[in-house]
């Protein structure tokens, strides 16, 4: 169990990051309103992404995934 929540703390710091964005976002104009539009098609867009990105990395390497994602981000 301990192992478990160490893992998730780890996942939930990194993913604090997106939201520190869209927080930014909004700092630099965009309403309440679409700010949780902005979020919530992000959410999207990583959901859809992600069985694609899993597959190719099956295929091509899980590093070369990762370099393309740093690059796209």
């Amino acid at each position: 169990y301990k192992i478990f929540l160490f893992i998730s703390f780890v996942f939930a710091v990194g993913n604090s990051s997106n939201a520190f964005m869209i927080l930014r976002a909004q700092d630099l104009g965009l309403s309440i309103g679409l700010t949780l539009i902005t979020y919530v098609l992000y959410n999207i867009a990583m959901s859809i992404f992600s069985l694609p990105a899993g597959i190719w990395a099956d295929k091509i390497g899980a590093r070369k995934i990762l370099f393309i994602g740093f690059l796209l981000f």
